[in-house]
């Protein structure tokens, strides 16, 4: 059975275009949100970084690679846009809708119901506690690393089900996606083990495994150890990043399914001990109940893509968007085996559930989405303000100025401020010279050395004319930086 049959077309189209303009209600308002600190760090790391070398990290990284696929992409938008904000928010939300589509046609294979994936659909449109992939351009690596990933496993079920024979340029189609999603962000490396996953669960369903149909499997195999040893040879700044330090304790992995289980199910805190026991429990009552083989699964897949997050310090929602795809079609399936094969046909349980689903989740995203919205404005003001106040202050600078900035309100590890700045004038040499990274005064013979100097009272930048006025001395030098 095809995803697109002819005379159910345009009234069953309607349910994925219901289902889009749900998901742009609620988080449509991301199209207009502003640059975040991170997205500068990012965007300053992909110009910065050599284009040769950018290529050459997709297949072998050094030291110093990260994610070369979101790099790139941020290395073209801002060579072809700048800093003019909508091409970056477009690029998201066409990869949000994307994402949202090529999750209904992975649900539709693996649940076997049309109905089934748009439920899937539907549980996976919106969530209030994904914010961050709503509203700020610094997730572009979770964005693409989820298209290549749906991609990759939605082809090479939909050509291994219809007994398609895999040949050369299909196969090469496979290994560039799983490249791809493995350069996008690292969850990419167990796409790999999720195509033997299927092989075992569809293992007598699917036409017979023979030498021809499992070359393009082995091939994604020793691509997928390939990098691994690859990243692994190399201290990469992913690896030395604490933030990403493995730890394998049990008593980190149940917090953290604590922490992620909590915001999943709308608490706003973690989950506690017993109310984890119980959604396990539950889980397993509903593998029973439906007698599943594709729900096995799903909670496999779910479980699988989720153990690299689980075992790092936990973070927000957005880390699960990838195996949160798996969660929503594991509780399709649940639905459709519970109502349309016990109770009334699918053609009349689909719609009526269709519309229960959105109708029912729409007052919970609704409430939570403040909650879920609360970091956004803070985190979007400091680069707006930024941008803002230089464009005003400095229209232009010399190539390789060298600013004194005597206080701000930035932490003093934080190099935001250099990042940004380089980006709007489209200068990498240019430098910023914090006082808070200082810790003194500037000298005289220091002072001389600037372009320009300036001090945030708040965000509303002044300019400083003298180091009198800066060292806040009575009596002193009166000289001016250089322009």
């Amino acid at each position: 059975m095809q995803w697109f049959h002819v005379r159910r077309a345009p009234w069953f189209w309607a349910g994925p275009l219901i289902i889009l303009g749900y998901f742009l209600y609620f988080a449509g308002d991301g199209l207009n949100t502003g640059f975040f600190p991170d997205v500068m760090m990012n965007i300053s790391g992909a110009v910065e970084r050599p284009l040769p070398r950018l290529l050459l990290d997709l297949v072998y990284p050094d030291e110093s690679a990260y994610r070369p696929v979101g790099a790139l992409a941020y290395r073209g938008l801002y060579q072809a846009f700048g800093l003019t904000l909508a091409p970056y928010r477009i690029a998201s939300f066409l990869l949000l809708s994307g994402n949202l589509l090529l999750a209904g046609w992975l649900a539709r294979l693996l649940s076997g119901s049309r109905w089934a994936a748009l439920w899937a659909m539907a549980l996976f449109s919106y969530h209030a506690y994904l914010s961050d992939l709503y509203y700020s351009s610094a997730t572009l690596y979770d964005l693409l690393c989820c298209s290549f990933t749906l991609a990759f496993l939605a082809l090479y079920a939909h050509w291994r089900g219809r007994g398609c024979v895999i040949g050369p340029g299909r196969t090469i189609a496979l290994l560039s996606l799983l490249l791809a999603a493995i350069g996008a962000k690292e969850l990419g490396l167990l796409l790999p083990l999720c195509l033997v996953l299927f092989e075992l669960a569809y293992f007598g369903l699917w036409p017979r495994p023979s030498l021809r149909s499992m070359i393009p499997l082995g091939l994604c195999l020793l691509t997928g150890l390939s990098a691994v040893l690859a990243r692994f040879a190399v201290t990469t700044k992913f690896g030395s990043n604490p933030a990403y330090q493995v730890g394998l304790s049990a008593d980190r992995i149940i917090a953290n399914l604590q922490h992620y289980g909590g915001m999943l199910f709308y608490l706003h805190r973690d989950l506690t001990p017993m109310e984890l026991i119980y959604v396990a429990l539950a889980a397993v009552v509903l593998m029973v109940l439906v007698y599943s083989r594709n729900a096995v699964l799903c909670l496999t897949l779910f479980f699988l893509l989720l153990a690299p997050v689980v075992v790092i310090e936990p973070r927000s929602l957005y880390v699960i968007y990838i195996p949160y795809v798996f969660l929503c079609v594991f509780l399709a399936i649940v639905l459709h085996r519970v109502t349309c094969l016990r109770f009334c046909p699918e053609t009349i349980m689909g719609p009526l559930l269709l519309l229960a689903l959105l109708s029912g989740l729409a007052p919970l995203h609704a409430y939570r989405k403040p909650f879920g919205n609360a970091w956004i404005r803070n985190d979007e003001s400091q680069v707006d303000s930024i941008l803002s106040e230089f464009r005003r202050a400095a229209p232009a600078l010399p190539h390789a100025a060298r600013l004194y900035v005597n206080s701000d309100s930035i932490p003093e590890d934080d190099y935001l401020l250099t990042f940004t700045l380089r980006l709007l004038y489209r200068d990498r040499y240019l430098e910023v010279v914090r006082r808070k990274q200082l810790h003194h005064c500037p000298s005289e013979e220091e002072w001389t050395g600037y372009t320009r100097a300036y001090d945030f009272d708040g965000w509303k930048l002044k300019e400083i004319r003298s180091r009198t006025t800066a060292c806040g001395e009575s009596a002193g030098a009166t000289s001016t930086p250089a322009r």
